[in-house]
C-alpha cells in the first residue's frame, strides 16, 4: 500500500498522534511547533510555552536538569539519522510531575552544519515508574 506524501496526510499524522510532538529551536530556546496530545498531557499550550521564555527549564525536575543538559548536548553532537532517548520528570500546568519518555532526532541544520532545531516525540510513562518503583520496594521488603 502507497502512503500518501501530502501535507494534508502529514498534517492529520501529527494532529492524531497518542504521542506528544514537538520541534525545539535552539536559537528560540523552546518549542516552536506542539501537538494536541503536547497539551492534553502537560496542560500547556505554545502560547504558555513562548511566555515562559527561557524559565520553560524550569518545568524539568530539579534532579534531571544535569541529564537534560547533558542530553541537549548529545543532539548537538548527533547525526542527522539518530534518535537519542531520554526519560525525565516534568512539572504539568497543573503542578504535578509525570515521568516523560523522549525521542529526539534532528530536524533542521544551521548552514554551517550545527542544529538548530529537533523533533521530538514523548509518552507520559508515569504508571510505569511508579510500578516500577513499587516493585523494587516489594522486593526490598521481601528480602528482609
Amino acid at each position: 500500500m502507497d502512503i500518501p506524501q501530502t501535507p494534508l496526510f502529514a498534517d492529520k499524522l501529527v494532529m492524531s498522534s497518542l504521542n506528544g510532538l514537538y520541534i525545539y529551536d535552539f536559537d528560540a530556546q523552546r518549542n516552536v511547533f506542539i501537538n494536541p496530545e503536547y497539551k492534553r498531557i502537560t496542560g500547556y499550550t505554545l502560547a504558555d510555552i513562548r511566555a515562559m521564555g527561557i524559565s520553560f527549564f524550569q518545568r524539568f525536575h530539579p534532579e534531571d536538569q544535569a541529564r537534560i543538559t547533558a542530553h541537549f548536548h548529545r543532539i548537538q553532537q548527533a547525526g542527522d539519522e539518530e534518535i537519542l532517548e531520554i526519560e525525565y520528570r516534568f512539572q504539568t500546568a497543573d503542578g504535578r510531575w509525570i515521568w516523560c519518555y523522549s525521542r529526539d532526532t534532528i530536524y533542521d541544520r544551521r548552514a554551517d552544519g550545527s542544529v538548530r532545531r529537533i523533533l521530538g516525540t514523548f509518552l507520559d510513562v508515569t504508571n510505569r515508574k511508579e510500578t516500577e518503583a513499587a516493585l523494587l520496594r516489594s522486593e526490598a521488603t521481601t528480602q528482609q
